[in-house]
Parts: C-alpha cells; structure tokens; sequence
C-alpha cells in the first residue's frame, strides 16, 4: 500500500472530512431563480475547483517522473507514486460527473479506461514495451492511440506492473521511462483541456448557466440541477456495480479481485471514499438537503458515514477482501451500506428537490 494521506485516514479524520461539509435541511419551494443559485453554487463551489485540482496534481505527477527518468532512485520512485496517487484521488472526486466535457474528444474514457475487464491496458502496455515503437512517445501519437495506454490505469501499471524495476536501471533513456513520461504528459494535457471545458465561457458551462428553450443540452435552470445532480444518482450506481459488485462476484469462488478499481497499486479503498466525498461534496455545495426533513438530513448524513467508515475499516485493499473467506462479509456489508446510500442520496434527495433523476446511455453498465 502506497502511504498518502487518504491511506492513513482514521475513523476520526475520516468524520472530521464529512463533517466539515454540513447539511442543513430547508424549505424546498425553489423556482428557477433558487435552481439558478444551485447550479452556480455547483460550478463554482465545488466542479471548478476540484477539476483545478485534479490538473495540479497531473502536474505533480509529471514532473515527478520526470525527474525519476533523469534521476533513478527508490526515492524517486516513491515520490512518482505518491503523485500518481494525489491524482488518481483527485479524479475519484470527480470521476463521475461525467457530462459533456468528459464525453467530447473522449476525455473522461482516456483519463481513466475502467472497467478493464480484458486486462487491454496491461496487454497494450506489454505489447509497446516489447515493440520499444519511438514514435508512439510523441505528443501526438499517444494522443490518438489506444484509450488503454493514455491515462491513470496506464500509468499505475507503468509505476506498479510488471517490470516497473527497470524505472530503476539508471538508463534516462530506458523505453519503459520514457513512455512513463509520455503518459504522464498526455495524462496532463487531457486534465488541462477538461478544466479549460468547464471555464465559464466554455459551451456546456454557458449552456448549464445560461439555458434557453432551444439548447441542445438543458432548456431550464431545473433541468440543469437535475442534469448535474443527477450524476449522483447514477454515479453511485455504477459505482456499485463496477467497483464493488463486479469484484466481490455472486460467491466466494467467482470473485475477481483484479476487477477492482486501482488493483496494482492497492489503493482501491482510498478511492472508493474520494468517490463518495466527491459526491457529497458536489451534492453539499448545491444545497442538497432542500425539502428533506431534519430527520432525513440526519439519516443521510449516517448513511455517508457508514459507508466510509465500512470502507476505512477494511484491512485490505476490497479485491482481496472480497476473495478472503475471513473477510469476503465485510465487502457485502458495504455494498449493503451502498445500496442504501444510493436510495437516499441518489433518489430522495432529488424527489426532495421536486427532481427526477436524469438517465445517460451508459448508466447501468
């Protein structure tokens, strides 16, 4: 296991980081103006700044293996890792507002191919590592290339799969180092066009701030909020499905712990609550509790914690949990704890914004 500070969270730090973003139930009479308010509150309080610091750390996370290419050490390794984590955390927090921004040229699928349920990242890298192609390094080339050898996954592998010694070697020159390079690189250009997607007089933000009974995306300040809040909703259940479902599978014997998200590095759990704050967190800054009653607000505000204490309290990664007979219960317990998260968070916390949830062609997949 990698040690950043999601790694080490405590239960206490852990609460400390849900409660500093409190709910407040209110009055949910809203009209378009109140719907307006929620939809700025949601680019600027919350989408902007996370997606900023998301391309911050793909930053880091360049110039770190930068500097483990010119420089080998374990020391250098380490520090790549420790930004290759930052970033994937960062993303985990966004991950699923996946909108317009995250569909155009293919950003969100490039950022970040997952599910692999084929191991394609891990047969394309092996493939290009053999092969040693010198043009697929170029800026212009990985940019088109396959999804599987552009973002987060690629560059896990890259730092923890097969091989990743050879980043050791002491040879600036060594392939695997200087496609480690060019994935970091492209992993920064796309984070870079993902935030200039979301400044405020980009298409789909103007759209979302500024909508017109003939927009091509929302027609209305209520189906904005439905369109960003709605993400919640099917965020989390593809998050069950994919993150948790598809590893723990229907027994012990049919679980796949390599299904799950970041198995390389270990760092599945660390994810799976920057998932769930990056929920909450966007979900807060709308003023989400709108209409639920202080008994409801009380229900979902436990209903987060437990899922991210279930998650904390795991002692390994969930993949190897799921397949560890001692531990396999804990895995469907939090995937219990999900579900019910799901139906609160992601269902009446929208009817109780007088919203329906908003339903993409991928949902469910």
């Amino acid at each position: 296991m990698l040690s950043w500070p999601f790694s080490s969270l405590s239960k206490a730090v852990l609460l400390l980081a849900v409660l500093l973003l409190p709910m407040v139930p209110a009055d949910a009479q809203l009209d378009e103006e109140d719907y307006r308010q929620k939809v700025a509150a949601a680019l600027d309080g919350y989408l902007r700044p996370a997606i900023s610091h998301f391309e911050q750390t793909t930053e880091v996370a360049q110039a770190a293996v930068s500097k483990l290419c010119a420089e080998p050490s374990a020391a250098a390794l380490e520090t790549a890792r420790t930004a290759f984590g930052e970033a994937a955390l960062a993303w985990a927090a966004i991950e699923y507002i996946d909108l317009d921004p995250w569909q155009e040229e293919n950003r969100g699928t490039s950022i970040y191919f997952f599910p692999d349920r084929r191991g394609v990242t891990g047969r394309h890298l092996r493939a290009a590592l053999q092969k040693a192609d010198p043009a697929l390094l170029q800026p212009e080339i990985i940019a088109v290339y396959s999804v599987a050898l552009q973002g987060l996954p690629a560059l896990e592998y890259l730092l923890y799969g097969k091989g990743f010694d050879a980043l050791l070697e002491g040879d600036g020159a060594d392939y695997r180092c200087a496609l480690t390079e060019a994935v970091a690189g492209n992993l920064l250009r796309l984070a870079g066009a993902l935030q200039s997607a979301w400044a405020p007089s980009a298409p789909f933000p103007q759209a979302l701030a500024n909508p017109e009974p003939d927009n091509v995306f929302v027609r209305s300040h209520k189906e904005a909020v439905t369109l960003l809040l709605g993400r919640v909703s099917t965020g989390l259940e593809a998050m069950i499905q994919r993150k948790v479902s598809a590893p723990l599978g229907a027994d012990l014997e049919t679980a796949r712990p390599l299904r799950a998200a970041y198995a390389l590095s270990g760092m599945t759990n660390e994810a799976l609550a920057a998932n769930l704050l990056g929920f909450r967190a966007l979900q807060t800054a709308a003023g989400m509790t709108e209409g639920m009653s202080p008994a409801e607000v009380a229900a979902l505000e436990q209903a987060y914690t437990k899922a991210l204490l279930a998650i904390v309290a795991l002692p390994e990664p969930l993949g190897e949990a799921a397949a560890d007979p001692l531990l396999r219960s804990r895995v469907q317990a939090l995937q219990a704890d999900l579900q019910g998260l799901h139906r609160l968070a992601g269902l009446e916390v929208l009817a109780a914004l007088g919203l329906k949830v908003f339903f993409t062609a991928d949902d469910g997949d």
